[in-house]
């Protein structure tokens, strides 16, 4: 069998790139590992109920927004209902129980009213966030074209420019005062990393921007994004084929030449002019022959500071939780009290009776999940590898016992009564994420977004070793449903310049 690109992994940046490559008149073909396409952008059944992975919400769909110009070139618009979300979330804090608006303008009038001591750096935060996240969407879609203009930066990207290096942490810490208030403008941090003094402003200014004008969630779930993916795939004469493994990639004379895999016990080999990885660097060097030089590649790609996983509780209820006190799609969990930025990160490391985590109720809109008349709703909490790898057996699952008690008795001080109408539930760990995706330590983001691992920093999409391309979270600009998108379309132009 011969293709002109082979696809290894069909999480959202390989089937954006296949998309493309194959309405531009590639002949395509995409290899799952797992049963069902999409990576963390899919979903699975539950008796009555459609169990979202990975999507709580997607930013943007403004002018600025890249996904608006790759769904309108992919035809993705006709194919996948877009639901707009409510602009409000509350908040539970330590001595506070709040509703706010999280559109920009509306956000930016009721913090100040809230916290008119901080008015200044309030405004500033929503300036720099939104200013930067408008200023990477302007950029060339190539990275090439990027490093060709640095030397304008400081006119065409001024404030990308100036925040190139800028950890969000100190940047919080310099111009918020009110520690209740920091906890707020932070509250969905795990969106992007675990680790406030690590990460990167310029990405949390590219998602959370981006939050700022417009967020929407996808009726029926995440998976009819990647299946309309697959579909602009295989009418274009694509293939897309789940429970096939990559075992090896094929190289000769330097040159990338095709891959093997396995499939119900058998090897089969497929050549191709090009290959594309959609998983880790890690895991893509283990599938190249042994020698030096992907000796060194692998060491060097096993260096790099991975991001952070997370701890999901998908929850079934025998009633709409809007008859029952919850009044909004999102609340987010910091009712802790602190004094600065590292008592917040002590609570992110800690356990999970304080550790913050938001709770999301898709009942509260025509999600497509659930049947009328009842919610489905998740719990999301940021959490690392280490916490659980050494648990095994029933130890494993007294342990995920034990996390689901401490969080629903937390969920109970604020909507009394909620866990009587638990029908039932799961519990997904990092091992889980690990199994299901293969990811090292079962990371969602892929690698850290620190200020050198992020933007022109990042890995890039080719690779050192010819007709090898990357297309990931894990790549240029990756990270999140909008990163990894990015990086597909990013990968396609690449090859079809």
């Amino acid at each position: 069998m011969n293709q002109d690109a082979v696809i290894v992994g069909s999480g959202l940046g390989g089937l954006c790139a296949g998309a493309k490559l194959a309405k531009s008149g590639k002949k395509v073909l995409v290899l799952e590992q797992f049963r069902i396409p999409g990576g963390y952008a899919t979903c699975y059944n539950r008796k009555n109920i459609t169990f979202e992975v990975g999507l709580q919400e997607l930013d943007g769909f403004d002018e600025y927004d890249v996904k608006k110009t790759i769904f309108t070139e992919l035809d993705i618009f006709s194919r996948v209902d877009f639901i707009r979300l409510p602009g409000v979330k509350r908040y539970v804090l330590d001595n506070k129980n709040i509703k706010l608006h999280c559109r920009r303008e509306t956000s930016e009038k009721e913090l100040c009213e809230l916290y008119p001591e901080d008015t200044r750096g309030i405004l500033k935060f929503y300036k720099v966030i939104t200013a930067m996240r408008d200023e990477l969407c302007r950029l060339p879609m190539k990275r090439a074209r990027i490093l060709a203009l640095l030397p304008l930066f400081p006119i065409l990207y001024p404030t990308v420019t100036r925040y190139l290096f800028t950890r969000l942490g100190p940047f919080v810490e310099k111009h918020i005062t009110n520690s209740q208030l920091k906890q707020i403008l932070l509250a969905n941090l795990f969106y992007f990393h675990n680790k406030i003094n690590d990460l990167s402003l310029l990405y949390f200014s590219a998602g959370q921007g981006g939050y700022c004008r417009d967020s929407h969630y996808i009726k029926k779930g995440s998976r009819e994004l990647s299946n309309a993916l697959c579909s602009v795939i295989q009418e274009h004469g694509g293939q897309v084929i789940c429970r096939a493994e990559v075992s090896n990639i094929i190289v000769d004379a330097g040159k990338v030449r095709g891959v093997e895999y396995q499939q119900n016990g058998e090897t089969k080999t497929v050549y191709s002019s090009l290959v594309i990885s959609n998983i880790s660097r890690q895991n893509t060097m283990k599938l190249l022959p042994s020698s030096r030089n992907s000796l060194k590649q692998q060491k060097k790609a096993e260096k790099k500071s991975l991001s952070m996983s997370f701890t999901q509780i998908n929850i079934a209820f025998t009633v709409n939780l809007k008859d029952h006190g919850v009044d909004t799609y999102q609340t987010f969990f910091t009712e802790h009290s602190i004094q600065n930025l590292q008592d917040y990160q002590d609570q992110i490391d800690g356990d999970y009776d304080i550790r913050p985590f938001v709770f999301t109720d898709y009942g509260q809109i025509e999600s497509g999940l659930t049947e009328k008349g009842i919610s489905y709703a998740v719990v999301l909490i940021p959490d690392e590898m280490k916490n659980w790898r050494q648990l095994e057996g029933q130890k494993y699952k007294d342990r995920k016992e034990d996390v689901s008690r401490m969080i629903f008795k937390r969920l109970e001080k604020v909507y009394p009564g909620i866990t009587s109408h638990i029908d039932f539930f799961e519990v997904a760990t990092p091992k889980t994420m690990m199994r299901y995706t293969k990811n090292p330590e079962g990371v969602v983001y892929g690698l850290a977004q620190k200020p050198l691992q992020s933007g022109i920093f990042r890995p890039g999409i080719k690779s050192s070793l010819k007709n090898l391309f990357y297309a990931s979270a894990w790549t240029y600009p990756g990270g999140g449903f909008t990163g990894s998108l990015w990086s597909g379309w990013s990968c396609a132009h690449e090859i079809l310049k």
